[in-house]
């Protein structure tokens, strides 16, 4: 069912060449590499499109190329993306030129090419986390969590007049107060002395509780196809079994699960979380 465009002599009905006066562009049944034209006049073109979120401006990029080898290289990553997060459209990826070891379908010797790949920079688990986000979320930035100064109107707490530390007598003192002071330091222990220093000290206020911090807001929504294929997939990947992931989610974690179709996204977040951080235990 693939469809290929053509530019055709108008006169001739042939491909168009350098001969050709008039043409015009056909889109006809492509039969691939069956074709008589494939090789000479006919060859496979990849059209990548992309947006560039860190370069000024709107706009989607293109690459074309008629390289198999990054041809293959980016639909083989497209489709494991997308079978692990359900989606491939505004996901962050990196887009490299890297060199690549290919054997020449002329000689059949080994040689270096260079070729398009797909990657990505974070964790499984960051990735699947990204992907349950709206994808106009997906490329803001993170919240500047820098801490603020202390506004104008706020006084700290030294400043205020019972956290400050009691003032020393100072020379320039009537001799009546450094005599009741020099007095009072004689016996600080009498408590029927109505000037004991002890007497003057204010008690500490008591410090205000601090409030628990709101628990985030769960995604109680059931899991999709793609979601057990990721489970599935990592389980493998792992070296688990489905015995072993319902002994934790029924036996630890009492979710009384029968089928992963009841799981909802919350609860899937947690099992890959399990599978990643504590499956080496159940190994």
């Amino acid at each position: 069912g693939e469809m290929a465009t053509r530019t055709i002599d108008t006169k001739t009905g042939a491909l168009a060449n350098r001969d050709t006066t008039t043409s015009e562009c056909k889109v006809v049944p492509c039969q691939g590499r069956d074709c008589p034209d494939y090789g000479r006049q006919c060859k496979e073109v990849m059209n990548l499109q992309f947006l560039l979120p860190d370069v000024p401006g709107l706009g989607v990029w293109q690459i074309d190329t008629s390289s198999i080898n990054s041809i293959r290289n980016i639909n083989s990553a497209a489709e494991l993306i997308r079978g692990v997060l359900g989606r491939v459209s505004m996901i962050p990826l990196l887009l490299t030129i890297e060199p690549q070891q290919v054997t020449s379908p002329v000689d059949g010797k080994l040689k270096n090419v260079h070729v398009l790949n797909l990657r990505v920079k974070e964790k499984l688990i960051d990735m699947m986390k990204m992907a349950q986000l709206p994808p106009s979320q997906v490329l803001l930035p993170a919240p500047d969590e820098t801490e603020l100064p202390i506004s104008d109107d706020e006084t700290p707490d030294l400043l205020l007049p019972q956290n400050q530390a009691p003032k020393t007598a100072s020379k320039g003192k009537p001799k009546e107060q450094e005599v009741k002071k020099a007095e009072v330091m004689k016996d600080p222990k009498d408590p029927n002395d109505p000037d004991n220093l002890f007497d003057q000290v204010p008690e500490p206020e008591p410090k205000a509780k601090a409030k628990p911090k709101a628990e985030p807001k769960r995604d109680d929504s059931l899991v999709t196809q793609a979601d057990i294929a990721t489970i599935h997939s990592t389980l493998t990947f792992e070296g688990l079994t489905m015995t072993d992931l319902g002994g934790y989610m029924n036996g630890k974690m009492n979710w009384k699960i029968k089928s992963l179709q009841q799981l909802k996204k919350w609860q899937m977040v947690e099992v890959l979380a399990w599978i990643k951080a504590g499956a080496a235990v159940t190994k």
